[in-house]
């Protein structure tokens, strides 16, 4: 048995999956950022991190696949689009 949950996937409410948000759909929104996350038994170690270099069409999700946790060495990481530093689309500003 793997120790690792599949990956979770969004879904409409017909139960259609929704694809996942990619890096140039975040970046639209005004967010240049990932939040990381590890998910390493005892560590929980977060960072943001900055994802300009990587293509428009990657997926969110699998940005994590690049990662490894700084703390611990696990590759048990999960992203997510930092929305607390994002900007407001079309403002420059930062949304708070």
């Amino acid at each position: 048995m793997s120790d690792t949950l599949p990956p979770r996937r969004a879904r409409d409410g017909s139960g259609a999956d929704i694809p996942p948000m990619t890096l140039g759909n975040m970046r639209a929104l005004g967010i240049r950022r990932i939040d990381a996350y590890c998910e390493a038994p005892q560590c929980w170690h977060s960072a943001v991190v900055d994802v300009d270099h990587l293509p428009d069409d990657l997926p969110v999700p699998n940005v994590a696949l690049r990662l490894r946790c700084s703390a611990c060495g696990s590759k048990r990481v999960q992203t997510r689009p930092d929305w607390a530093r994002s900007t407001a689309a079309g403002t420059g500003r930062r949304q708070d």
